[in-house]
């Protein structure tokens, strides 16, 4: 992980080329699938600073907890965190397990 995070405005996230979004989010360990329009959201929500949020407390789930975690339940979490809640139920799974996760062993 790079040890700055990215200085783009959120007109150079709107406009920026699928490749250096791709190549952005690789770099800080995110994931980079989706449409162009949805990278360029998430790489905004990511580093820009004025939609970061953070409760208080971390959460605290289990590997497994995330496995079987109902949808609207995953929904809540990232979207208290900041992050973004598109995709499939499984793909919300992996991302908030990666997010919240300390070790892949969970």
């Amino acid at each position: 992980m790079p040890v700055n995070y990215p200085r783009y405005s959120r007109a150079e996230y709107e406009s920026m080329p699928e490749w250096k979004l791709d190549f952005l989010l690789t770099e800080y360990g995110l994931p980079v699938g989706g449409s162009l329009e949805y990278k360029r959201n998430f790489a905004a929500g990511a580093f820009l600073w004025e939609v970061f949020k953070m409760p208080v407390n971390y959460p605290r789930y289990s590997r497994a907890e995330y496995e079987s975690m109902p949808e609207w339940k995953l929904d809540f979490l990232l979207t208290e965190y900041g992050l973004p809640v598109g995709g499939s139920l499984e793909y919300k799974r992996n991302f908030a397990a990666g997010a919240f996760l300390w070790s892949p062993s969970g």
